[in-house]
């Protein structure tokens, strides 16, 4: 009787701020711990996962934009200017809001989008 394969266990990579800092000594083998993670694990998968749920966010932004420009009377010109647009997905994970000295801290800083539309995704 054969023995049976070992299960693979998924790596633990630490992504603290300070280990991906451009200046930090520990980037470049963070970046390397990645790197292999994604290898053996299923980055073309990952990919592919990332792909279709960002064809189906510009879809619905998409749907979303024409919706507006036909409120405003203004589709056809929506309709005329697609070709020109770029879609940019970013995944971000909030912190979980904390309260410190009698303050919320919510958990996206003060920022300003540099689109149109963002839709947020939980």
């Amino acid at each position: 009787m054969g023995t049976l394969p070992q299960a693979k266990h998924l790596p633990v990579i630490d992504l603290r701020l300070e280990n991906l800092n451009p200046t930090s000594s520990t980037l470049v083998t963070t970046c390397g711990e990645v790197m292999r993670a994604l290898e053996e694990y299923g980055c073309f998968i990952a990919m592919e996962i990332v792909l279709e749920y960002s064809k189906a966010v510009a879809e619905l932004e998409h749907v979303v934009m024409r919706i507006i420009a036909k409120s405003y009377g203004i589709e056809e010109s929506y309709e005329s200017l697609l070709g020109s647009k770029t879609c940019l997905l970013r995944l971000t994970k909030y912190l979980i809001p904390q309260v410190k000295e009698n303050k919320t801290i919510i958990g996206i800083y003060a920022h300003t989008d540099k689109t149109f539309t963002s839709i947020l995704d939980k």
